[in-house]
């Protein structure tokens, strides 16, 4: 069974979205999601996720890539290392301190002391994803296959895996 926590906003890839209806996997209908904003899992409704009446409408998005033409599927997703830097927001102490105030958490690494350092994946038709997303969705997602479609505009990849699909946003390129 495919760990939802991991793909929503409280995972460990956070999100840029200050929302808490986000936070962690919710279900609607015969669905449970989970988002961080950039990536979006949907599997069949699991009775262990509640609803989040606030949540997004998600199917909304799935239904507008399925609208968007016949997708090209990359089966064989590549091996990624994802690295690893000192964060700079502490310094890599994970803690922050202003003057001789208590010190706090690092909000920037959450006192891990290290950050990841998104690096570009290459994909065809000039489609760029972020490293750590394309191994996630190869580490965590059985069976994945990413889908990508002709479009003059950055329009999010499909992911099907054996359970349920999903959508990822691409990096923009220079």
């Amino acid at each position: 069974m495919v760990d939802l926590t991991k793909f929503a906003a409280g995972g460990e890839l956070g999100s840029y979205l200050s929302t808490r209806r986000i936070e962690r996997p919710w279900s609607r209908g015969g669905y449970s999601y989970a988002t961080n904003g950039r990536i979006l899992v949907r599997v069949d409704r699991r009775d262990d996720i509640a609803e989040e009446p606030l949540a997004p409408d998600c199917d909304a998005l799935i239904d507008d890539a399925d609208a968007r033409g016949n997708y090209t599927w990359i089966k064989d997703i590549p091996d990624v290392e994802v690295k690893e830097l000192a964060c700079p927001g502490c310094r890599g102490t994970g803690e922050i301190r202003w003057r001789r105030s208590t010190p706090i958490t690092c909000d920037e690494c959450n006192g891990k002391k290290m950050v990841v350092s998104p690096q570009m994946v290459s994909f065809p038709m000039s489609v760029s994803l972020a490293d750590v997303y394309v191994k996630l969705i190869k580490d965590e997602l059985p069976g994945a296959e990413i889908g990508i479609v002709e479009s003059k505009d950055r329009v999010p990849v499909k992911i099907r895996f054996n359970g349920g699909i999903g959508l990822l946003m691409p990096i923009r390129r220079g």
